[in-house]
């Protein structure tokens, strides 16, 4: 008889991971994943990205400072639904840049 191996491995939902990937991150601020992509690749996001092969992630905790949520939950809200952020990534940089 063969063995059968068992994963414990369930897909986690971006509620319990630490990082969003790019597009989450780029649809969070109300932009696209194009357009995050090739600023990812200049280095020319506010938020240091985590590299993993050709992935980038970043940190929620770095994306939640730069956009001034203190809910993670309604964040999760804003990836989820088809509306606008209440803050644009623009507007972040500047009010972050701002003495």
């Amino acid at each position: 008889m063969g063995m059968t191996t068992v994963r414990n491995n369930p897909k986690r939902s971006s509620l319990d991971r630490e990082v969003y990937s790019l597009s989450e991150f780029a649809k969070l601020c109300g932009s696209s994943y194009t357009v995050f992509h090739q600023l990812a690749q200049a280095g020319a996001l506010p938020v240091q990205p985590i590299r993993i092969g050709r992935r980038y992630l970043f940190a929620k905790s770095a994306v939640h400072a730069l956009l001034s949520i203190e809910n993670p939950v309604r964040s999760q809200r804003c990836l989820d639904a088809k509306s606008p952020p209440p803050v644009s990534l623009g507007q972040a940089i500047s009010e972050r840049d701002s003495p």
